[in-house]
């Protein structure tokens, strides 16, 4: 496994991690998935993306945004944000860990769809 550093944004990228037992949810069975091995960039502005926090074991989902649509309440990160420049080009499976003012937070890529 690689770890990469994002360079002066508080950022390490680990490569694709296999996971095992990690189903996409409801909200995401009948949407086209981006993913390892479907030809697609990967996470992009306007893709929806639903993250497993590996501390919390909690899921969310946020949909990446121009700066001037982003709104947290409404699940709408902007493409500048911390979380969505650790985001960007990365696939289903991909784990990232964010620097957050709480401390790093590590996220796996669940499910990626393009609006």
């Amino acid at each position: 496994m690689r770890r990469l550093k994002g360079l002066g944004l508080g950022l390490v990228i680990v490569g694709a991690v296999v996971s095992a037992g990690l189903a996409a949810s409801s909200a995401f069975a009948d949407s086209p998935a981006v993913g390892v091995g479907s030809g697609s960039a990967g996470v992009q502005e306007r893709a929806t993306v639903e993250l497993q926090d590996q501390d919390e074991g909690t899921r969310v989902v946020y949909q990446i945004v121009g700066e001037d649509e982003a709104d947290i309440k409404s699940g709408r990160i902007s493409i500048t944000s911390p979380i969505a420049r650790a985001l960007v080009a990365k696939s289903r499976g991909d784990v990232v860990d964010v620097a957050a003012p709480g401390g790093t937070r590590t996220y796996e890529i669940v499910t990626v769809r393009l609006e």
